[in-house]
């Protein structure tokens, strides 16, 4: 009897725990679907590689939805109109104008995956070479983010991820390109 009672505190326990877990939100903003393509992603990183649920928060005006603590982690962003507790990380595009943003507050919760978004740079030639494979191909923004890390390894290992992170990845994406293999989808 008694150890049932343990088990049973056990899963409680698991179960506070799991519902306690932190939502990482992305802004969609808008219907690019380069953007689209972008936030899969890094989904796919916080996911795999960080073990955290991600939102994807489809918002009209981003200014607000930053404001108003909607979301954490804007991808592409308007410089000129930042809000005042925005912390910019650079371009997720070498020369696109737009930056990537992050709220104070995520920042000081979680510097390294602050690290990571200020790292993630996707070129723009090979973030179209994706996207038109996802449309071409008639996938799932998720199938072409897989695409795009699958093709484009030697280029997310130098994001400044600890190397059980990495190998974390590696291992999905690794089940995820063989099933998607099995399917018959030409990666």
């Amino acid at each position: 009897m008694i150890g049932f009672r343990n088990s049973v505190s056990i899963i409680s326990l698991l179960f506070l725990f799991s519902c306690a877990e932190e939502t990482i939100r992305f802004a969609t903003h808008d219907k690019s679907d380069s953007l689209q393509l972008a936030n899969h992603i890094a989904q796919y990183f916080l996911t795999e590689g960080y073990y955290l649920k991600v939102q994807l928060i489809q918002t009209e005006n981003v200014f607000d939805a930053f404001v108003n603590n909607e979301v954490d982690i804007v991808l592409e962003a308007t410089p000129e109109i930042l809000p005042e507790k925005a912390i910019v990380l650079g371009e997720l595009h070498e020369g696109c104008g737009s930056v990537k943003i992050i709220s104070s507050s995520f920042h000081e919760k979680h510097p390294e995956l602050s690290s990571l978004i200020e790292h993630m740079q996707l070129p723009k030639n090979k973030l179209a070479w994706s996207l038109s494979w996802t449309k071409d191909n008639e996938q799932t923004w998720k199938v072409g983010a897989t695409h795009f890390i699958n093709n484009n390894q030697s280029r997310w290992k130098k994001w400044g991820m600890e190397q059980s992170r990495m190998d974390a990845i590696k291992s999905t994406l690794k089940k995820d390109v063989a099933a998607l293999l099995a399917d018959k989808v030409p990666l």
